[in-house]
Parts: structure tokens; C-alpha cells; sequence
């Protein structure tokens, strides 16, 4: 039996998984809304998983710490009630799987990898980035997250050979999203916006 057999059952995760907002109208993390939103979330079955730090919870505008904060609510909060998955990509390697780290001690078991935004790597360079989160993180399961608008596109060549390594276990594709439509590229009166999806192999 390989990681995928042991360690991943996507039943598990279900069919709607839902991007948990994190900030309050002053700019700073309200833990206690983010609480009492998962609360709701799961007492009236609007949710097979939580997903944290994702875009949608404007992670690119917090700090490490910020995110670990949010990570520990998350999953006080969800009690096991369902899965959390934690979004942990970063603009570093280094920095990726440090926060990786922190979500696994957790006890979070899928953790959601943005590419690293901005720099926009090569495919030789991505490749290499998931390589390292994937093997440093090899208790954990990897969720690709592919969005080419803010991060550069992941070939469907690196996504084929990140498919082998045994922990890499879903995509979030993006790929589809432009600037013209998509929320994430409009200010709100948080720190910014998106929306979700993800399929497994």
C-alpha cells in the first residue's frame, strides 16, 4: 500500500468544500466570527469541508502567525465535525513548509499548496517547490492549487509528475479564472476576495 491507500479517502472531504472568510471590517483576524461561521456551517450541513488560509480568507494578506491563529481556531472550532483543509502555500519553499509544519501539528491532514505567487517560477522551478513541500511534508496529504492569473500556470506535463509523488492527492484548478471575472481582483472591505473548487484524481 502506498501514502494515497493509507492516508487519503477523498469520500471523506465530499463535494463542497467551503473557503472560510477570516477578517473583520477594521482589517484584523475576528476569531470569534470565524467561529460561530463554521459553527453555522456545519449545524446546517453547508459544508464536507473547511478550507483555511485559502484565497477567499485573504491569506496573502496576513502573517505567519496570523495564519497559524487561524489554523488552531479552524480546527478547535470544527471539533472533528468535518475535515479542515489548510491552504499553506507561501511566496518561499522555506516559508511553505514551515507553515505546512505548523497545520500537521495541528492535526490537519491536507494542506492546500498555492504556487508561489508574484515571482512567477518556471515549470523547472515549480516542480522543484512541490517536490520539497511534498517530501518535507510526507505525513501530510498535498493539494495542488493551480491558479495561473496570480501565480503563473502549472503545465499539465509538472502536474503529471507531481501526480506520482504518493502524498500528492487532489488539484484545485483555476485555471480558467481571468481578471475581467474573477472576484479576487476587485477590493472589498476586508483585505480582498475569491471562490473555490477542487477535484481529486
Amino acid at each position: 500500500m502506498n501514502a494515497k491507500d493509507t492516508m487519503f479517502d477523498k469520500n471523506r472531504y465530499g463535494k463542497i468544500l467551503v473557503p472560510v472568510l477570516t477578517l473583520g471590517s477594521d482589517q484584523e483576524l475576528d476569531l470569534e466570527k470565524l467561529t460561530s461561521l463554521i459553527d453555522y456551517l456545519i449545524e446546517n450541513n453547508k459544508a464536507d469541508t473547511l478550507i483555511l488560509s485559502g484565497t477567499t480568507g485573504e491569506f496573502h494578506t496576513q502573517t505567519f502567525d496570523e495564519r497559524v491563529a487561524v489554523f488552531e481556531a479552524g480546527v478547535e472550532a470544527a471539533a472533528g465535525r468535518l475535515p479542515v483543509v489548510a491552504g499553506i502555500g507561501c511566496t518561499s519553499t522555506k516559508e511553505t513548509i514551515a507553515l505546512g509544519r505548523k497545520a500537521v501539528d495541528l492535526g490537519i491532514e491536507t494542506l492546500m499548496v498555492v504556487s508561489p505567487y508574484y515571482t512567477k517560477p518556471s515549470q523547472t522551478e515549480l516542480l522543484a517547490h512541490y517536490e520539497a513541500v511534498a517530501g518535507e511534508l510526507g505525513n501530510a496529504n498535498i493539494m495542488l492549487y493551480n491558479i495561473p492569473i496570480f501565480t503563473g500556470a502549472t503545465s499539465p506535463e509538472i502536474v503529471g509528475q507531481l501526480a506520482q509523488i504518493e502524498n500528492v492527492v487532489a488539484i484545485k484548478d483555476e485555471a480558467e479564472l481571468n481578471p475581467s471575472r474573477s472576484p479576487s481582483t476587485s477590493m472589498s472591505r476586508r483585505r480582498t476576495s475569491s471562490s473555490t473548487t477542487a477535484t481529486t484524481p
